[in-house]
């Protein structure tokens, strides 16, 4: 018994020094992730939520996803977003062109709250994100609550996302990178600051995009 578990650590330690750490968790559709060519293949919701377990790796939606079981996932606070201020998500999301429908988040006490919470040297595009119920704290949009140095291509969001500070209809706050090609039509509300297509941006460049969703600012008032 004392030889086999030896022998199953062994393998384990063999398997994280040669494919490294991010492989070892299985991923159950198709791919490795490793190349844009050998991207993971999503075509379920579960396996939206399932990029946790590899930040830095490549995905590709082969067809478009239905989200809205969320409303009960996780106690009903919904979906959890991918990668967060302490691990960041810093791969390849490609949408191939096709949506995801219905996706639900409530966590109003949370930041860096969307599909994706924190990007960092990430990249996006071609993806749609229709009909999405995104509620959050601080650094809210649809597609990325806070976003830096990543880019953006061929993305659209539909739906209604609201928070505190700094929401966006398709990112929370963006900073350097690239935005490109890509529209919300999302409604958008703050406490403090809130945009139709980004809630708050800094430096990088924003090229062939737009907004025409509602937005509602709430002043907070100190007194």
């Amino acid at each position: 018994m004392r030889f086999k578990m030896l022998l199953g650590v062994i393998i384990f330690a063999v398997a994280v020094l040669f494919f490294g750490t991010r492989n070892v968790f299985a991923f159950s559709g198709s791919g490795d992730g490793l190349t844009s060519d050998t991207a993971f293949q999503i075509t379920t919701c579960t396996q939206l939520q399932e990029m946790e377990n590899d930040l830095d790796a490549y995905y590709v939606l082969n067809n478009d996803i239905d989200c809205s079981d969320t409303v009960n996932w996780n106690e009903e606070v919904g979906f959890e977003p991918i990668g967060d201020s302490a691990v960041k998500f810093t791969g390849s999301f490609n949408g191939g062109e096709n949506m995801i429908s219905d996706l639900f988040i409530n966590r109003p006490a949370g930041s860096h709250i969307g599909l994706f919470g924190y990007s960092d040297g990430a990249d996006f595009g071609n993806i749609g994100l229709e009909d999405v119920n995104i509620t959050g704290g601080n650094y809210v949009g649809g597609l990325v609550g806070y976003s830096f140095n990543s880019n953006i291509s061929n993305a659209y969001s539909t739906g209604s996302i609201s928070g505190t500070n700094t929401v966006g209809g398709l990112v929370g706050n963006y900073s350097f990178g690239n935005i490109s090609n890509s529209y919300s039509t999302a409604s958008v509300s703050g406490t403090i600051t809130a945009g139709g297509l980004v809630g708050n941006y800094s430096f990088g460049s924003i090229t062939n995009s737009y907004s025409t969703g509602s937005v509602l600012v709430l002043l907070a008032l100190v007194v």
